[in-house]
């Protein structure tokens, strides 16, 4: 979970992105007005109302977020509140120049996602899965691995030339990957988010030179040295210092 601050103007945003898919789950505007409230079932747990704006259109959500410690759950609570004395205090004639919530670049998420993610391999490659013993082709694409800030990692995803996902997920510390010195094809197998619902599987990506395949290789192993590093793990949730946060659509009057 980020606290972002706007580069020229007096706005406070908060952004969540879903672990392993990276999909924005939380994405609204501080305001002078929100109230950070306990849960009665957890001394590690904040809730507050805020006009999210995750899928574009904005609507009224309520949101519960539950941190690994005490501590963390104060830091937050300690920024939060921050930013909103840092609201209060603004000048009035800042106040008269400050943009509506609505209107918002609330697209600014993906420009931020693009700054946050770096590519490390791209190259023509043809995917395919190992299922019921045997191989089967899901298409000829483009192979990705790009460098993820939020999770200081890297992450695999193929899509097909008719644009449909192959392959969608962060290199952890428990993945291998298989390549012979002089092959033309790596083996691995992540847990997978390409349809958003995590999926064992067994995967080949084939190249058209020896090259690209030892390159995917050394990169691969890169990225799993620094899950270590980082601490990513298909267990992810349970083990890092990220929120869980949950958002139960508009209360009930």
């Amino acid at each position: 979970m980020k606290i972002l601050s706007h580069n020229t103007e007096m706005m406070f945003r908060v952004l969540q992105r879903r672990e392993q898919v990276l999909k924005v789950a939380c994405n609204h505007l501080i305001s002078e007005d929100m109230k950070l409230k306990p849960l009665a079932t957890s001394e590690t747990s904040w809730c507050w109302l805020a006009h999210d704006f995750t899928d574009s259109e904005g609507q009224v959500e309520q949101f519960a977020v539950k941190f690994k410690n005490k501590d963390i759950a104060q830091q937050f609570k300690e920024i939060f509140e921050k930013c909103q004395e840092d609201l209060r205090n603004c000048t009035s004639a800042v106040e008269e120049t400050q943009p509506d919530q609505e209107e918002y670049d609330y697209d600014e998420v993906e420009d931020d996602e693009e700054e946050e993610e770096r590519i490390l391999f791209e190259k023509r490659a043809t995917l395919n899965s190992y299922e019921d013993g045997q191989w089967n082709k899901l298409g000829v694409g483009t192979l990705l691995v790009t460098y993820n800030e939020d999770v200081n990692g890297n992450m695999v995803s193929f899509a097909t030339d008719d644009g449909v996902r192959g392959c969608s997920h962060i290199i952890c510390r428990e993945h291998t990957i298989t390549h012979e010195p002089t092959g033309r094809s790596c083996e691995w197998s992540p847990l997978d988010y390409a349809t958003d619902e995590a999926v064992r599987k067994h995967l080949s990506a084939a190249f058209s030179s020896a090259a690209a395949a030892a390159e995917f290789a050394k990169i691969f192993i890169e990225g799993q040295r620094l899950a270590v590093d980082s601490e990513l793990s298909e267990n992810i949730g349970k083990e890092i210092d990220v929120p869980e946060i949950f958002s139960h659509g508009e209360p009930q009057k």
